[in-house]
Formats: C-alpha cells, sequence, structure tokens
C-alpha cells in the first residue's frame, strides 16, 4: 500500500511539476511575443513621426534657401542702384562746382 501512495504522488509530482514547465514556456512565448510587437509598433510609429519632421525640416530649409537667395538679388540690385545714384550725385556736384565758378566770375 505504501508503494502505490509513493507511486501514485511521484506520479502527481510529476504531472505537477510538467503543467508547470508547460505552462512557464506558454507565459514566456506570451510576454516574448508581446514585447516584441510592442516594440516594433511602437518603432514604427516613431519612425513615421520621425519622417514627419524631416520632410517639414527640408521644407523649412528650402524656404530659407529660396528667402537667402532673394535677399542676395535684392542686396545685388541695391548695391548696384547705389553705384549708380552715387555716379550720379558725383556728376551733380561736378555741375553745381561749375555753376559756382560761374556765378563768381
Amino acid at each position: 500500500m505504501d508503494k502505490i501512495l509513493t507511486h501514485d504522488l511521484e506520479q502527481s509530482i510529476k504531472k505537477t511539476s510538467l503543467m508547470t514547465n508547460i505552462m512557464s514556456i506558454i507565459v514566456t512565448l506570451i510576454g516574448g511575443v508581446a514585447v516584441t510587437f510592442g516594440f516594433y509598433y511602437k518603432t514604427n510609429a516613431s519612425i513615421e513621426i520621425h519622417d514627419k519632421a524631416i520632410i517639414e525640416i527640408q521644407q523649412d530649409v528650402r524656404t530659407t534657401k529660396d528667402k537667402v537667395s532673394q535677399i542676395e538679388v535684392f542686396k545685388g540690385v541695391s548695391s548696384s542702384e547705389i553705384l549708380n545714384l552715387d555716379k550720379k550725385v558725383d556728376k551733380i556736384d561736378a555741375k553745381l562746382d561749375q555753376l559756382l565758378i560761374l556765378q563768381r566770375k
């Protein structure tokens, strides 16, 4: 009788141990899959956000380049206009000097 109880107890322990191991494997697999999918979707969401930010930055850079090139064009025009105005002022000064000289005579 003692042998039967011992045998039944051993079988029960083996069965319980096997079920515990199987449950541990299942829980580990479910946890691993959940973490993997969570990481995957979070990474994809981050990549999408970063792609949008990069596109916005590229547009800002293009806009800034366009504005800078327009400023350079206006600066060039302003410089040439200033040179022309300087020449005209010099001509007017020369003519005024001539008029003053003619008036003194």
